[in-house]
């Protein structure tokens, strides 16, 4: 392993963990393509789509680790959906490992393009409402708010709403958290 691959491999990591986080999409969306095609441009090894998968498997992994990291200090991390759906990524990324070991290398990237090709689709879709911005969003988007109105900040569990409360008032906009999310609202939705 030499010094070149190192560059380059960190600098995909780096590059493409900068670029997933900036535009709110999966890490692997954008290094899956990265791992196919930049090491052979530096005449290195071209990974197989299988070996790229197992990568992003890891790069997940640490995604998920830094993340809990992040979170878990300010409250932000929901135990009850933790354990429910985390026993569900588990079983599901097993069976899903386990199933793709019998794909061919071009199957496994016609999935990924098919899921590529929907993922980039379903960005442009419109939103239901203007006032919904996504916490990813928010700091880029934080002009679209008036400083003198009050607002009412909301999300499915309540979670990602504490967070864009913090961040809002931090920078001085008056809000309040509707705690414990849309899963808690008794009243009607549209």
């Amino acid at each position: 392993m030499g010094l070149t691959f190192i560059i380059v491999v960190f600098a995909i990591g780096f590059i493409g963990s900068f670029l997933s986080r900036m535009l709110g999409v999966g890490g692997s969306i954008i290094k899956y393509l990265m791992l196919l095609y930049i090491p052979p441009l530096f005449g290195l090894v071209a990974f197989t789509a299988h070996e790229v998968s197992g990568i992003s498997t890891v790069q997940i992994l640490f995604a998920s680790i830094a993340g809990v990291w992040a979170y878990r200090k300010g409250g932000y991390l929901n135990k009850q959906l933790i354990i429910y759906m985390g026993g569900a990524i588990l079983i599901g990324s097993l069976i899903g490992s386990y199933g793709s070991s019998y794909l061919s290398e071009q199957a496994v990237n016609v999935v990924y393009g098919i899921l590529a090709v929907i993922a980039a689709v379903i960005m442009f879709v419109p939103k239901k409402h203007v006032d919904d911005i996504p916490l990813g969003q928010l700091a880029l988007r934080k002009n679209e708010l008036d400083k003198d109105k009050n607002y009412i900040i909301t999300c499915q569990s309540g979670n990602s709403s504490k967070a864009a409360c913090g961040l809002l008032e931090a920078l001085g906009y008056k809000v309040e958290d509707m705690v414990g999310g849309m899963n808690n609202w008794g009243g009607k939705t549209e």
